[in-house]
């Protein structure tokens, strides 16, 4: 069965009633993405979002996904200025040139906001000094809503302004809250509280799974992406003999690369795999990524943004099985409970009686990480995956490339279809309202 197959099955699966929105076959190196009717998801509302997200993954994600829709956005944090490697550093502008509503456009707010911005405390005193820094900004006026991807329990100090609060979470709604108070807050205010200006969307389907689990609910996601960054050519030219391996940064994907040589050498094939740095001694791009024959990828987390980034650049991928994840330590960032944020000290709530998921996704045994592994960003319908390193070089040697890639460049467009509606639903469901006279 042909990858292009696969990817219309995917289709029947998943969202049946996007099928008359997207439009895929590939015929002489040709591909149409869109057919007429995908452009009917287009908010009719405009909004000006304002977001405190301190992830350059997150920031360029609603920055980029939000001028696109022909939106506003606002973003003040520690980092102040957006990332250089973005389109959208040029992109952006201060907000002192903001002196009325525009659309599309995404600001910065001045050195001196961004140097209040605080993060990581969430109690009535960081609520009420939030409320004052807000009621006390000059464009506060012109926002309709608050947004927040990373991290997502930073809008529970927006909840008393009044304004549409969007918790957006891009790796686990619970995200630093440890102690049972601030848990059993957060579950008030995102699903309890009955505040007709409060929404909830994952950002991704494991997180959308992990929301379920410990509430029952299931609410809308958003693919994660990079997608408005890049747009690959239909055919593309192989430049690189190499074969990627990442994650980018750090010495891991280095020593992956050194294991697989000494495979490939073993086993009498002739493949080299090497990192973005060691074969181009800069700062790859994503005309960069495209040109490599293909990625192998032993990835840290269920969700990392230079996942986005290989996936817009439509690069065949090679990943860890389920099995070999769920015996392996490949994955060390998906929980909660994990050293970077409680560090096993949360007190996670127990499994919502309304969730259909059997295992916790705290539950670090090997069954329950076989199971929710199905729902990783990476998982997509043109994804190979291998079970042991012996296999890689062998699995390398015999991929179909191409296919591999018009099957991404068919992903990726099922990808903004879905997310032009998910979006357009929530934009058209936020109204303008006032800040609160008081907290």
């Amino acid at each position: 069965m042909s990858l292009p197959v696969i990817v219309f099955i995917w289709l029947i699966v998943v969202r049946v009633l996007e099928l008359r929105n997207v439009l895929l076959f590939s015929s002489q190196n040709y591909l149409l993405m869109y057919d007429a009717n995908s452009r009917q998801f287009s908010p009719r509302n405009n909004v000006v979002f304002f977001s405190p997200d301190i992830h350059d993954g997150t920031r360029r994600d609603l920055a980029l996904s939000l001028y696109n829709l022909n939106q506003s956005i606002i973003l003040s944090s520690k980092k102040c200025d957006l990332p250089k490697y973005s389109i959208v550093r040029s992109m952006r502008r201060n907000d002192s040139e903001l002196t009325r509503p525009m659309f599309p456009s995404m600001f910065i707010t001045n050195e001196t906001m961004c140097s209040k911005m605080d993060y990581r405390r969430y109690n009535n005193v960081q609520a009420e000094k939030v409320f004052n820094m807000m009621k006390d900004y000059s464009k506060i006026s012109f926002v309709d809503a608050f947004i927040c991807a990373f991290y997502p329990p930073e809008c529970l100090n927006y909840v008393t302004t009044n304004k549409t609060v969007v918790f957006l979470p891009a790796h686990r709604f619970l995200l630093k809250l440890c102690n049972p108070y601030h848990i059993s807050t957060a579950l008030y205010w995102m699903f309890h509280s009955g505040l007709p200006n409060i929404r909830v969307i994952a950002m991704g389907r494991y997180d959308k799974e992990y929301i379920n689990y410990f509430t029952g609910v299931d609410v809308p996601f958003l693919y994660p992406s990079s997608l408005h960054e890049y747009t690959p050519p239909i055919t593309r030219t192989v430049l690189f003999d190499e074969i990627l391996v990442a994650p980018f940064k750090g010495r891991w994907a280095r020593d992956y690369a050194a294991q697989l040589n000494d495979i490939a050498l073993q086993k009498g094939i002739n493949i080299t795999f090497m990192t973005a740095g060691q074969k181009l001694r800069r700062p790859f791009t994503y005309h960069d990524l495209n040109r490599f024959k293909a990625v192998v990828v032993f990835p840290y987390a269920v969700l990392s943004y230079y996942l986005c980034d290989i996936v817009t650049a439509c690069i065949p991928m090679v990943f860890p099985s389920r099995t070999y994840l769920s015996t392996h330590t490949v994955l060390v960032d998906y929980r909660n409970q994990d050293y970077s944020y409680c560090n096993g000290r949360a007190q996670m709530p127990d499994k919502h009686p309304n969730s259909h998921h059997p295992f916790s996704p705290e539950d670090n045994s090997t069954e329950a990480r076989y199971y929710w592994t199905q729902f990783a960003y990476f998982f997509t319908p043109c994804t190979t995956t291998f079970d042991s390193l012996e296999d890689i070089p062998r699995i390398v040697q015999n991929m179909n490339y191409e296919e591999l890639y018009r099957c991404n460049l068919q992903y990726n467009e099922v990808m903004k279809v879905h997310n032009r509606r998910v979006w357009s639903s929530l934009i058209d469901s936020i109204d303008h309202r006032q800040m609160a006279n008081a907290f």
